[in-house]
């Protein structure tokens, strides 16, 4: 799912939450904590790259 849509609405994340068992706050937490290790992994690559150029 996140691969699809980083910022899912609030229809798509109660419909995930039904799915996993989990309230849909859990969800939107979960999507915001992924995101942010999106981000670190690509920086840490981008950095990592820029080191061997």
């Amino acid at each position: 799912m996140f691969k699809r849509n980083q910022y899912p609405d609030v229809v798509t994340r109660e419909q995930l939450a039904i799915q996993v068992h989990l309230r849909e706050e859990r969800v939107e937490v979960w999507f915001k904590n992924r995101r942010a290790k999106w981000r670190r992994q690509n920086r840490t690559s981008s950095e990592s790259e820029a080191a061997t150029n």
